[in-house]
């Protein structure tokens, strides 16, 4: 979408408000407004009406800008709905909220600070002579939406502080329920200048809320299938992730049954030593060490350890194998030669799984030496 065309907001000169106090604005008091306006400290929404919390918001005013006509603010990130809306000629009028001076929630107190933008329909804004609206509108171009002369609006404005000095002199001479039996508060016409000001509906007013309620059903629903949309894609990573998880696993498994074979770790560890593999895997954990001369290296845990495991002595080098009757082996009347490396000894319980291992092979025809291994280890004969 285009990037939309400065919105005319508001006009130096004297201006009434709907409690009918009458403002003077001055030329340098605008601009004032314009420098003081920064979006990091509040921005002002663009809005439907002049409602009490601003919300909800159709677009933001990224900028606030003063020349001799007055202060226009540049919209962003204006709702495509809403924009379809005021294309429509469903909002043709505007007028701006600010913060007073020494209001507390001014947020550069000593100017007037706009709050928000306020889009209407059939009620007219209090400051006229404003240049029309414009919106890109994509492909289709620029569409412009004129706001109204100052005739009847004034009129308007006029009739309703008449009839609101008229209601409160009758409550000053003849009481609070005379007053309300003979002009009800809500019979009084209320200008759209004001923040909270009520106004009578019309039947415009009810369609532009039908249609912002679908909008928001719209939204809604968008909402919903994006979710959805979500969901979908976190279970299929999570069964993505599972699978890697998975082959990850049986590569540990061959690694260690590797070292198994080798000689460089015991049948009764391969599975202690395949969760420590899997769990660095699945931490992404990094070591960092210093080298000689002081360099520092990093390194990932998983293949340390694998490169630790790997470069580890045999803990059993069989240099001469069984000789003599199997089944004295199994017995324990057999005997087995073993040379260890320079610096290294015959660990006893490997020995003596390993001549259980022999037996059961001899009392198993066919059986694997790992397989014996493993038997042995958990008990078998």
């Amino acid at each position: 979408m285009k990037t939309p065309a400065p919105i005319h907001i508001f006009r130096p000169g004297t201006q009434t408000d709907v409690s009918g106090t009458t403002l003077a604005f001055t030329e340098a008091m605008l601009e004032a407004s314009a420098k003081a306006y920064d979006p990091a400290l509040h921005e002002a929404p663009l809005v439907v009406g002049h409602p009490q919390t601003d919300a909800p918001a159709y677009g933001w005013v990224q900028a606030l800008a003063f020349s001799q006509s007055g202060l226009a603010a540049s919209p962003h990130q204006v709702d495509p709905e809403f924009a379809e809306l005021v294309r429509a000629g469903r909002f043709k009028k505007i007028s701006a909220s600010f913060y007073t001076p020494d209001s507390p929630q001014n947020p550069v107190p000593g100017v007037f600070y706009l709050r928000h933008v306020g889009f209407l329909g059939a009620a007219a804004p209090a400051v006229k002579g404003l240049k029309p609206v414009a919106f890109a509108a994509g492909e289709e171009g620029v569409v412009e939406f004129a706001t109204f002369g100052e005739g009847d609006a004034w009129a308007e404005r006029q009739n309703a502080n008449l009839w609101r000095s008229f209601r409160e002199w009758l409550a000053s001479q003849f009481g609070q329920d005379a007053a309300d039996q003979a002009l009800p508060q809500n019979h009084l016409a209320q200008p759209a200048f004001a923040e909270g000001a009520a106004k009578p509906k019309s039947k415009e007013d009810d369609v532009d809320q039908k249609e912002l309620d679908a909008a928001r059903a719209k939204l809604v629903e968008e909402r919903a299938a994006l979710d959805k949309d979500k969901a979908d894609f976190a279970e299929t990573k999570a069964k993505a992730d599972q699978a890697v998880l998975l082959v990850t696993h049986e590569q540990h498994l061959a690694f260690a049954e590797g070292l198994v074979k080798e000689g460089k770790l015991l049948p009764a560890n391969k599975l202690a030593t395949v969760a420590l593999l899997d769990n660095l895997a699945a931490t992404g954990a990094s070591l960092e060490f210093a080298e000689e001369g002081g360099t520092k290296t990093s390194k990932p845990a998983l293949q340390s350890m694998k490169d630790m495991l790997q470069s580890a002595p045999k803990l059993v080098d069989f240099t001469e194998r069984a000789t003599g009757d199997p089944n004295a082996l199994a017995s324990g009347g057999g005997s087995v030669s073993f040379a260890a490396p320079q610096g290294f000894t015959v660990d006893a319980t490997g020995l003596e799984l390993h001549t259980k291992a022999l037996a059961y092979q001899a009392a198993h025809q066919g059986v694997d030496y790992i397989t014996a291994v493993t038997a042995v280890s958990a008990g078998g004969k």
